[in-house]
């Protein structure tokens, strides 16, 4: 009578068992590369959304520093010297938000700083940044506030 053990084999049970090896192997390396290419994927995204932000922030703080100086408040010329004054917050079309102080170093020089601030729909800080420009007020020009240079303001250190 014919059995299972009475079947002839092509080889012992050590080739099953390296084929068998040979396929986890492969599907080891398969996975590894799918997560490698899943983690690379989602840090891109990352980035990208941060450097949005980013940029979101900066145009707001520029968006900031703008709208004060095309709407110079003439309240301003009431501080005195080393007087602080933070004006409303302001924000911009993309959600981001502003908020601007203004410095009076001397009788006519003023310091100006506008924060811009990116926040994710739970209110959490995604991108910051700071620009400040020195801007000299001639009291008899209307609308008098104008930056020092063409291009006065600058980003500032967090």
């Amino acid at each position: 009578m014919n059995g299972p053990a009475d079947l002839p084999t092509t080889g012992g049970d050590g080739q099953r068992g390296a084929a068998l090896l040979l396929v986890l192997f492969a599907f080891a390396m398969l996975g590894l590369i799918l997560n490698t290419a899943f983690v690379a994927a989602t840090s891109e995204r990352r980035a990208a959304r941060a450097f949005r932000a980013s940029i979101e922030a900066r145009e707001a703080a520029e968006a900031g520093l703008a709208a004060l100086l095309s709407n110079w408040a003439p309240s301003l010329g009431l501080l005195s010297p080393g007087g602080v004054q933070t004006l409303p917050s302001g924000s911009t079309s993309t959600g981001a938000s502003y908020v601007v102080s203004v410095v009076r170093l001397t009788g006519s020089l003023y310091w100006i700083r506008s924060d811009g601030l990116m926040e994710d729909a739970g209110g959490n800080l995604e991108a910051r940044s700071l620009v400040g420009a020195w801007v000299r007020v001639d009291p008899l020009t209307p609308g008098g506030a104008h930056p020092l240079a063409e291009r006065a303001w600058a980003p500032l250190p967090d």
